[in-house]
């Protein structure tokens, strides 16, 4: 392992070294020759994008090595502090500016964030970003952190780009919703506090005559959750191939992933073993085309994954998984539509590290099995109404077996007459797995009116149908959003909009008993004003859950009630 990871490091070290001002490799200025790379700087928000319709309800093929997402996503604050963009957009450029913003609100929030960036050049690109967000409220045990760093260089060439990364979060998360039976209160205070931390480097070549394009990278990452004792250790590879003949792409999507987790062993839990290692081998390989006299373009192929797992000292398992795929987009002649439409599936990657971002509140002991999608299929149609609306509408339906569901883990237990405490008494959460079959609808349509005034709605309605009769625990049958955007001149922007999900459920288990407790719906409502300072800098306020509701995304853990920040943002230089 101390070996992988030196030789990270050293090809980290290397490619900084080459990314050097100085150093621009073989000299071809006297040919006046300009690269076909743009420096991959994070881009600025464009004001018009075609519909964007996943094609998937969950994702498949884990390949790409994953940086930190640039925005203040927390689990207490249901809308992100998204980054700033200080140009002035009427001469916006691709490239964000190098900024500060400092800031905070009510509930004891607390905003810092950093980004400096090289400027824009055809040879090589660096960029630092650092974030911190926390909120410690008075009288209450509802404090939470994040905080991340991220450091990104990358070296241009003709026809050839080498890009490095190497990034470290940390994230404290109280349990705020124990009982009164929890005895405990260390836990409560110093809450569980999870490391994420890895490097990577990605290759991309770019495809010329009969050479291939290429794009392949290696990455090394960790995760831990300190007093919990769960580690997890990821080691990542892919390599992307394809090649155009005419209007024929073969190409070919290849990755393998190893994982080694360990946790503490836990006698009263399934799965909830010691060690568990998985090593997975996928393979895509497919062929896309166009037919321009039906302006119809076809991508197929199969998708294969060799599986292996080994727990403890039992004996390896090992599975191999075949799915087809298919993506088919046809042009209406004549009109400005798109109908699309396709079949996939796949073996999803779970582990601790994937778990806990999606939802923290588990304990020392979490049974991990990797979802299987056996089969998802979709078709809808998106494109223009008119030159300033644009829309898209599509169904579909999957069939997964293991699907990761969440529900409390057991109560406190009578003990010889007297209540005792037990970890579940933490009031901790648990992940479960059942066979899951789902049906969804959903839209989304977007309007303009210049450059002034955007707005957008969307709406999704899914049909969950779970093995043994139970609930899809924790999931809405609706969710919908509705967003607008204002320029008020050339110095005031607003922004406002609406979140909700419908009604769900969670299972309790009281006294050996399970039980099913609904979770009402909410609609989180927010707005947001930003005041410019002549292209130098901006004064922004943002508020969430404007209505003051302390609705629950996960049982037992309410958000906080009306929620106002408030900060300043400067360009550097």
């Amino acid at each position: 392992m101390k070996s992988v990871i030196l030789i990270g490091l050293t090809t980290l070290a290397s490619a900084s070294i080459i990314a050097q001002p100085g150093n621009r490799g073989i000299d071809n200025s006297s040919r006046q020759v300009t690269t076909k790379f743009e420096p991959k700087l994070i881009p600025s928000s464009k004001l018009v994008l075609d519909p964007i319709v996943p094609r998937s309800e969950n994702p498949k093929i884990n390949v790409k090595f994953e940086t930190p997402e640039f925005a203040w996503n927390t689990r207490k604050i249901i809308r992100p502090v998204q980054p700033e963009k200080l140009k002035d957009k009427s001469s916006d450029s691709v490239y964000l500016s190098n900024y500060a913003r400092i800031g905070g609100g009510n509930y004891g929030h607390i905003l810092g964030e950093l980004y400096l960036s090289s400027k824009a050049n055809p040879n090589y690109s660096y960029n630092f970003s650092g974030l911190h967000l926390n909120a410690n409220p008075a009288n209450s045990i509802r404090e939470f952190s994040t905080n991340k760093f991220q450091l990104q260089g990358a070296k241009y060439f003709q026809n050839s780009g080498l890009e490095t990364k190497i990034f470290y979060n940390i994230d404290k998360i109280n349990f705020f919703a124990k009982d009164s039976a929890y005895e405990k209160p260390s836990i409560t205070s110093t809450g569980k506090i999870s490391n994420h931390f890895g490097l990577g480097v990605d290759y991309d070549l770019i495809a010329s005559g009969k050479r291939p394009s290429i794009h392949t990278g290696i990455a090394a990452q960790a995760f831990n959750t300190g007093s919990f004792s769960q580690r997890e250790l990821d080691f990542s590879g892919y390599l992307n191939l394809s090649h155009r003949v005419k209007n024929v792409v073969w190409g070919a999507d290849l990755s393998t992933t190893y994982l080694d987790m360990q946790q503490k062993a836990d006698t009263n839990k399934v799965n909830g073993l010691s060690q568990n290692k998985q090593l997975f081998i996928d393979a895509l390989p497919y062929i896309k085309f166009n037919h321009q006299p039906t302006q119809l373009d076809v991508k197929f192929g199969v998708l294969l994954t060799n599986w292996t797992q080994t727990i403890d000292t039992q004996n390896a398992l090992s599975k191999v998984f075949v799915n087809p795929y298919l993506e088919i987009e046809k042009t209406l002649t004549g009109l400005n539509l798109k109908i699309y439409g396709g079949i996939d599936g796949g073996l999803k990657k779970n582990s601790f590290r994937r778990m806990n971002s999606y939802m923290p509140f588990t304990g020392d002991s979490v049974s991990i099995k990797n979802t299987y999608e056996q089969f998802n299929g979709y078709l809808g149609i998106k494109g223009k109404i008119t030159e300033n609306a644009e829309f898209a509408l599509d169904f579909g339906g999957n069939s997964s077996s293991d699907m990761a569901l969440v529900v409390s883990r057991a109560d406190s237990m009578m003990v010889s007459g007297n209540k005792k405490s037990m970890i579940d008494s933490l009031g901790s959460l648990q992940f479960i797995y059942a066979d899951v079959n789902s049906v969804y609808f959903r839209s989304m349509v977007k309007y303009k009116i210049g450059e002034q005034l955007k707005l957008s709605a969307n709406a999704k309605v899914i049909s969950y149908n779970v093995d043994r009769n139970d609930y899809a625990w924790h999931l809405p049958s609706l969710t919908y959003g509705i967003a607008g955007q204002y320029y008020l001149g050339k110095s005031i922007e607003i922004q406002c909009g609406l979140d909700g999900v419908s009604k769900r459920r969670n299972q309790l288990v009281v006294d050996g008993k399970p039980q099913t407790k609904e979770m009402p719906g909410y609609m989180d409502i927010h707005a947001r004003i930003d005041y410019r300072l002549s292209g130098k800098g901006r004064i922004w306020i943002q508020g969430s859950n404007l209505l003051n509701n302390e609705y629950q995304q996960w049982y037992g853990y309410k958000n906080f009630g009306l929620t106002l920040m408030g900060g300043l943002s400067l360009s550097l230089f």
